[in-house]
This record gives structure tokens, sequence and C-alpha cells, in this order.
């Protein structure tokens, strides 16, 4: 029975040393995960890009479909945040683009 305490008793010290332990091997990890991060930033600042055989594409004539041209019908947009100018500045702009007869 005694052995047993004294057995628990190591195990409890073994535990805390194994905790104190890893507080430093916790600023080790930290400080080369930034230290990694940074040479990878560094290195990719640093390295110059050559792009060979890019390709390039003409663009594609966009259509409208058929019954979208077709102005006697007037559309409705569901939903638009109003909280968002960007989105606003974004819906009003695709009002525009499509020519189309939007109710509102």
């Amino acid at each position: 029975r005694d052995l047993l305490w004294f057995r628990q008793f190591a195990v409890l010290l073994w535990k805390n040393f194994l905790l104190k332990v890893s507080r430093v091997g916790l600023f080790v990890e930290i400080g080369l995960i930034l230290i990694v991060s940074v040479s990878l930033l560094m290195g990719r600042r640093i390295i110059k890009k050559e792009f060979c055989n890019a390709s390039t594409f003409d663009p594609l004539p966009l259509t409208l479909p058929a019954f979208f041209i077709n102005t006697s019908v007037v559309y409705e947009l569901v939903y638009v945040p109003s909280e968002s100018d960007v989105a606003r500045n974004i819906t009003e702009m695709v009002k525009r683009d499509l020519n189309a007869n939007f109710k509102g």
C-alpha cells in the first residue's frame, strides 16, 4: 500500500515535469512557426517569377437569352441587401447593363 502511494506520487511529479517542459516547448514551437512563415513570405518576395508560354484567350461575346430581351415583361429583384452600398451599386450596375425592365 505504501508502494502504491509512492508510485502515484512519482507519476504526479513526472506529469508536472512534463507540463513544465512543455511550456518551453510551446514557445519553441510558436517561434519555429513564425520563423518558417516569415522565411516563406520573404522568399516569395525575393524570388522573381517567370511566366513561360502564358495563354491568353479572346473574350466570348455574351448574348442575352431571348426570353430576357422581351421588354414588355417586368422583372423584380427578389433580394437585394440594402445595408451594403457595394451590393446595391453592383445591383444597379447589373440592372443598367442588362437594359431590362426591372420593377422598383
